[in-house]
């Protein structure tokens, strides 16, 4: 997995290429403590994504957790199959997801 990360006043926009599983989630999860703070919107790109595990939707959902209710965490480009497993789990309830 390969992460890039830009900031833009206070938006955070992260695009995560490859997997995001039990082993790289860790990496996904501390680069996202690293700006948490300091923002407002959280952005995550998953275009590249190929896969998303419970790992990493564990991270998204305590991502969300950190934002204060007023700031707004969004996915764009998720793939069909991420956007399946993003469906199934409830995550289009909670989190906003701007489809392809």
């Amino acid at each position: 997995m390969e992460i890039k990360k830009s900031i833009d006043k206070r938006t955070l926009t992260v695009q995560i290429i490859g997997e995001v599983d039990s082993v790289t989630s860790p990496i996904l999860e501390s680069s996202l403590k690293a700006d948490i703070n300091k923002i407002d919107n959280l952005i995550l790109d998953l275009d590249q994504c190929t896969y998303v595990s419970s790992a990493g939707l564990r991270i998204f959902l305590a991502a969300r957790k950190q934002l204060s209710t007023d700031d707004e965490m969004t996915i764009i480009n998720a793939s069909p199959s991420v956007m399946e497993v993003l469906e199934l789990t409830g995550f289009t309830k909670i989190i906003k997801i701007d489809k392809k």
